[in-house]
């Protein structure tokens, strides 16, 4: 996570960024959305505080509250913020949510986005195309000593590779 809303960086992202990139992984960095913050004021802060190169994932836009505004306006707040760091990078964003929000709350405006999904503990996520699948929440690996979340990506390697930053 490096940041939510429109003034919130998270105090390690800095060191995790560092971190990541010396030991040689593919890295990348998610803003936590905030329904009821101007989606261009929250693109704004993403971009003052993450420095994207080449070889790093696109923006992430990790979307799951709806707060007390209605589905329409948050999806226009989304895209502003994914227009805005579009703009800036030069690349689209990814979109993160989970299962039941993306069902209920995302309109076809997102459908040529890169869709990264969190639906826990079932076989194979139902009926959205996604990219990423978040399956498991309580993952354990070694030298890390918090449980940590399990992803797949649906394509080979190259595929990945090709939603690089170039």
């Amino acid at each position: 996570k490096a940041t939510e809303g429109n003034n919130f960086k998270d105090k390690k992202f800095t060191y995790n960024w560092r971190k990541s990139k010396t030991a040689g992984f593919l890295r990348g960095a998610y803003h936590y959305f905030s329904p009821h913050k101007k989606g261009e004021d929250q693109a704004k802060h993403y971009i003052k505080n993450v420095t994207l190169k080449k070889g790093d994932f696109p923006p992430v836009i990790d979307v799951e509250d709806i707060g007390n505004v209605s589905s329409k306006t948050l999806m226009k707040g989304v895209m502003k913020f994914a227009k805005k760091v579009e703009a800036h990078y030069g690349v689209k964003p990814i979109i993160y949510t989970y299962h039941d929000f993306y069902k209920n709350h995302f309109d076809s405006s997102f459908d040529s986005y890169t869709l990264w999904i969190a639906h826990y503990y079932v076989k194979t996520p139902s009926n959205q195309v996604w990219n990423f699948w978040q399956h498991n929440d309580k993952g354990t690996v070694s030298g890390i000593n918090n449980r940590v979340d399990f992803n797949v990506f649906n394509k080979d390697l190259e595929k990945l590779k090709g939603l690089l930053i170039k």
